[in-house]
């Protein structure tokens, strides 16, 4: 959490009771003023607040080169006499006249049909709307002043926990909480605060629109109590009542040191981890491509095996024919080996008959025969 400057606020108007009691958020206002240092300030209304004027105070007393605007929405009244448009506090009242030109160097009044063409799209950096109180007229200064306001700009609504009479700013608000991030005060008649879309996440209005449940608890709590503060201190109340919210209010920086010191922890402990993280992530990122490598060197190997399995069995089927032929061949081989002992016993008869002396006895015969076709068959049967 941001060091909170509010606690050295002395508000130099404040007002602790009646209609237009909405003192209680003047040290938020002078918080989001210093810390976001908006340059372009527009205030919309029928009468300047107390509000109003701290955001005057808060640029005066810290210097600030911030420009305040307060557009006078009343038919009638102050914005009603030019004489009175440049007077010193913006949209001021007859009544204000003895603090005309405290703020004259920045603090002007604006009609408000000429406030919509001196206002470029995408300028104002902060948009406070105090009025008026009805439904309608609310919505509509909202959707007519939206495009005017900056990407990452702060907007705030005022009443919005009045439900009464023809307030309606409620009823605007809770159309905004379902378009914006946004965050609420429920003292001094509410406050709402809304973050446009955009612009930078490290701004007070975008921590606080984005503040988790403690956070916002402690917010609340902090800002109230200063504004109880500040009532006891400006209403006569009793000393030691006083006394027992500056206790409180210097419990709550100590609680708010605390909890600095822890989100500061915290932080160092989230980079520490973040950065473990993203070397986890460069290891694991790593792993993966030597596992991925692995697995294509797996598949290869698989195909491999698969492919010498396929020529293994193809060896076998090969080495089966090989003996199937071999056995052939011997059996064949015995054959030819038996045909030639055959032939070679047969080859030995027959020398041995062409030997012998009957052979060379029947040769005539054999010559007569020959020439006697008819007589040699009758003589062979």
């Amino acid at each position: 959490m941001i060091n909170l400057p509010a606690k050295r606020f002395q508000p130099n108007r404040y007002q602790h009771t009646g209609s237009q009691y909405r003192s209680g958020h003047e040290q938020f206002m002078h918080d989001l003023i210093v810390l976001d240092r908006p340059r372009l300030i527009v205030t919309l209304g029928t009468q300047p607040s107390d509000l109003y004027f701290s955001i005057c105070q808060a640029i005066c007393e810290n210097g600030l080169a911030s420009q305040c605007f307060f557009v006078d929405t009343s038919a009638s009244g102050p914005a009603a006499n030019r004489d009175q448009e440049r007077s010193g506090y913006a949209g001021v009242s007859n009544a204000d006249i003895s603090s005309a030109g405290r703020y004259s160097a920045f603090s002007y009044l604006v009609r408000a049909d000429e406030a919509k063409i001196s206002f470029a799209d995408a300028t104002i950096d902060l948009l406070y709307l105090s009025g008026p109180a009805a439904y309608t007229a609310a919505s509509q200064n909202l959707e007519a002043w939206l495009p005017k306001v900056k990407p990452g700009a702060a907007i705030l609504l005022e009443d919005i926990c009045l439900r009464q009479a023809d307030f309606g700013a409620w009823r605007a608000w809770e159309d905004l909480r379902e378009r914006f991030a946004t965050f609420e005060f429920h003292h001094s008649r509410g406050l709402g605060v809304l973050k446009t879309p955009g612009g930078p996440e490290t701004s007070f209005i975008a921590s606080l629109v984005h503040s988790n449940a403690e956070e916002a608890a402690f917010l609340k709590h902090y800002y109230s109590s200063l504004e109880l503060a500040a009532s006891a201190n400006t209403s006569g109340v009793d000393e030691a009542v006083a006394a027992g919210e500056a206790q409180r209010l210097e419990k709550l920086e100590a609680q708010m040191t605390l909890l600095r010191a822890e989100a500061q922890r915290l932080q160092a402990e989230r980079i520490a981890l973040t950065s473990e993280y993203r070397r986890a992530c460069t290891t694991i990122l790593a792993l993966e491509t030597r596992l991925e490598e692995w697995s294509r060197r797996l598949s290869r190997e698989q195909d491999l095996r698969i492919r010498l399995e396929a020529e293994v069995q193809d060896t076998v089927v090969l080495a089966a024919k090989l003996e199937e032929s071999t056995k052939r061949f011997a059996r064949e081989q015995d054959l030819r080996i038996q045909s030639e002992l055959n032939m070679e016993e047969a080859c030995r008869q027959r020398a041995e008959i062409l030997d012998s002396y009957s052979w060379r006895v029947t040769s005539p015969l054999r010559r007569v025969l020959a020439l006697m076709p008819p007589l040699a068959r009758l003589f062979r049967r």
